[in-house]
């Protein structure tokens, strides 16, 4: 009986020792899929406007499965924009809005604008995606798709430029010349986010 039990000790104490070994040599996996460290900031989502066919809580859900941070949904939709419209251009200037978007303290804020947005930076394009600051980003969906473009891929467009944004702003990353990276150097049309893979 009791070399049975100082076997079975045995076995238990080398299961054990497996396991620590198995531990040492097998890493936790990252639970990003971008295999991003842990964020040391919130990822915090604003709605501008009621316009914007994006889903919300659809992007939150995929920034999460990218990122491995889960997002916090803010509403700004009563922030008073109207001086950043051009009412010759019928668009909205995105570098006008960006400062007025407010940002906490340890936050990176994507705002989600419903219209068109142009860039008072390079007036001469005929729209822009989004522009960002250093903790802060103003990206609207409305030159993304036509009227007849499903609207999962304009979600999945606005998915990924916003992916992009988190990627520089919180994590420094730097552009590359990879046209199916998230954070390849151009992106002048939807074909460019179309190209992209959900890949740093």
């Amino acid at each position: 009986m009791k070399a049975d039990l100082k076997a079975l000790v045995a076995v238990l104490v080398v299961c054990a020792l497996g396991g620590v070994w198995m531990a040492r040599s097998n890493p936790p996996q990252s639970a990003s899929r971008l295999g991003l460290p842990e964020a040391n900031f919130t990822i915090v989502l604003t709605e501008l406007s009621s316009r914007s066919p994006v889903e919300i809580q659809r992007l939150a859900e995929e920034i999460e499965l990218q990122t491995g941070t889960k997002p916090k949904i803010d509403n700004r939709r009563s922030l008073a924009l109207e001086q950043c419209h051009n009412r010759d251009r019928r668009q909205w200037d995105a570098d006008r809005i960006l400062p007025l978007v407010p940002v906490p303290p340890d936050s990176l804020v994507i705002a989600v604008f419903g219209d068109s947005l142009y860039t008072g930076q390079i007036p001469q394009w005929r729209y822009c995606f989004g522009v960002r600051g250093e903790r802060a980003a103003v990206l609207s969906p409305y030159n993304m798709g036509t009227d007849s473009t499903a609207p999962a891929v304009v979600q999945e467009r606005f998915t990924k430029l916003t992916l992009r944004y988190i990627l520089e702003m919180g994590y420094d990353l730097q552009r590359r010349d990879d046209p199916t990276s998230l954070l390849h150097r151009s992106v002048m049309g939807p074909a460019d986010l179309d190209r992209m893979e959900f890949k740093i």
